[in-house]
């Protein structure tokens, strides 16, 4: 299960960064089309993700992990396929970019839903950590791979434009800033498995992460070099790992075990699933107001405001224990 979850993660953090710097690099498309991208990487996850949930809590759910593994290996050769013999083109890739958010879509919940029914809820933790560290290696390494690496909304498709755009950056350049981020994750959770049971009140810091990770995400709008912007991209690296992995596994402990896969579900897509609205609407928003950074801080603006008000309301996830 776990070197399962690592080579997906290793397959998705490079198929990412290379859907978007296809469209933008080899194929020459403007600014919107990355925003398309995105869209067409997350829309099926919007649309699919609960139904995939309920389809987890009846059905076998190693049997479905299997079917979606092999149903991304086909998308991922076919694509391999039209680069290689030069016939990609902005439509081919969004059809494509459609069918594997489709798989992902189908594949997040069955995977999430079946940790509690392996390990038992005392150690949900543990595992959900260990699963953690393993894909956050993979975004690591798979983004070097391919020179290139990120994660999603607005941040996914404006942080590739500002390395190449603002500071002159290569894709095996832009790697390493993003390869910063996975540092900072793997240590965060690392961090959380030597010292979790000293954590009190993990809702309290579930939402405290949030608001850091916001603030940085303003911050980078404002980075004066690349080496500025490659610490920023660190330190969120370091919040992303405490927010994902508490996230992950307060889920995981407080939902009875038969609505797990419809909870995953509804999680996924909230954390995933709206990631192409913002993606989407972050490249419309810089193509029109000319500023790359400055969409990048505006999108981290309304997220640091939604993430205050919902720490002032939600008074019994604070007092979670």
């Amino acid at each position: 299960m776990w070197t399962n979850a690592v080579l997906l993660a290793l397959i998705v953090s490079a198929d990412r960064f290379t859907f978007l710097w296809l469209v933008e690099d080899t194929i020459g498309s403007p600014t919107w089309a990355s925003g398309l991208i995105v869209f067409s990487l997350g829309a099926p996850v919007c649309l699919l993700v609960l139904t995939a949930g309920a389809l987890a809590d009846r059905h076998d759910r190693g049997r479905m992990l299997m079917l979606t593994q092999a149903a991304g290996t086909l998308v991922v050769l076919l694509g391999a396929v039209l680069v290689w013999i030069d016939v990609i083109t902005l439509a081919s890739a969004v059809l494509l970019a459609v069918a594997f958010g489709t798989v992902v879509a189908f594949a997040m919940p069955v995977r999430s839903s079946l940790v509690p029914a392996l390990v038992g809820t005392e150690r949900v933790m543990h595992a959900v950590v260990l699963m953690t560290v393993g894909a956050n290696v993979a975004m690591i390494v798979g983004p070097l791979l391919v020179g290139g690496g990120l994660m999603g909304g607005s941040a996914f498709t404006l942080l590739p434009r500002i390395a190449r755009d603002e500071f002159g950056r290569n894709a095996a350049e832009a790697a390493r800033l993003f390869a910063l981020m996975g540092l900072g994750m793997v240590t965060t959770s690392l961090l959380l498995m030597r010292y979790r049971s000293r954590i009190r009140r993990r809702g309290l810091v579930f939402m405290c992460s949030m608001v850091f990770g916001t603030t940085v995400q303003i911050l980078q709008g404002f980075a004066p070099s690349f080496v500025t912007l490659e610490l920023l991209l660190l330190s969120w690296g370091l919040t992303g790992g405490l927010y994902l992995n508490l996230n992950q596994a307060l889920i995981q402990e407080l939902t009875p075990r038969d609505r797990m896969g419809r909870v995953v579900a509804l999680s996924t897509m909230v954390s995933a699933g709206l990631l192409p609205l913002g993606g989407l609407t972050a490249a419309l928003v810089a193509s029109a107001v000319g500023g790359t950074q400055a969409s990048l801080s505006m999108f981290g603006l309304l997220g640091l405001t939604c993430v205050l008000l919902s720490l002032w309301r939600a008074r019994g996830l604070r007092a979670l224990a």
